[in-house]
């Protein structure tokens, strides 16, 4: 993993060893800071304590796509959100721990988390996004075997 990150397999035991919802809240975000990739803050104990104000809706906000005009991917990115967060919940618990095992391989890849999660058609449109941004994204590509 990338310096500062946790290995797959270590941050998933931490989660599930955490005593409290609070407890993973805090791990989840990034350096005390309120604004990741993914937040979950509407879950946070002080939230989930609290009242519920007019517009406070308990919801999960993913802040992982790149600003986009094009209404194919912008639709598979919403197909995206929606399929993680259906597979999390309606996954076993076998099923959805073997997807996290394969997360820690090094030849596990994003393309493969789609299809692990049953998003077939929007892993294909992701791989072809990755190859139309190839050079503006710095990527780089593993040859399958």
């Amino acid at each position: 993993p990338p310096r500062g990150q946790l290995p797959v397999m270590e941050a998933t035991r931490r989660i599930f060893e955490a005593g409290s919802s609070c407890e993973v809240s805090q791990m989840l975000s990034v350096g005390g800071q309120r604004r990741g990739s993914i937040s979950f803050n509407n879950y946070e104990c002080r939230s989930i304590a609290q009242e519920p104000s007019d517009g406070d809706k308990p919801t999960v906000e993913f802040r992982l796509a790149s600003a986009s005009l094009d209404g194919e991917w912008i639709a598979t990115w919403a197909r995206i959100c929606a399929g993680v967060v259906r597979f999390a919940f309606y996954a076993s618990p076998t099923e959805y721990l073997d997807v996290i095992k394969r997360m820690d391989g090094a030849e596990y890849d994003v393309l493969d988390l789609l299809d692990d999660l049953g998003l077939i058609a929007e892993a294909e449109v992701a791989e072809q996004r990755l190859k139309q941004k190839r050079e503006e994204w710095e990527l780089k590509f593993v040859e399958s075997k």
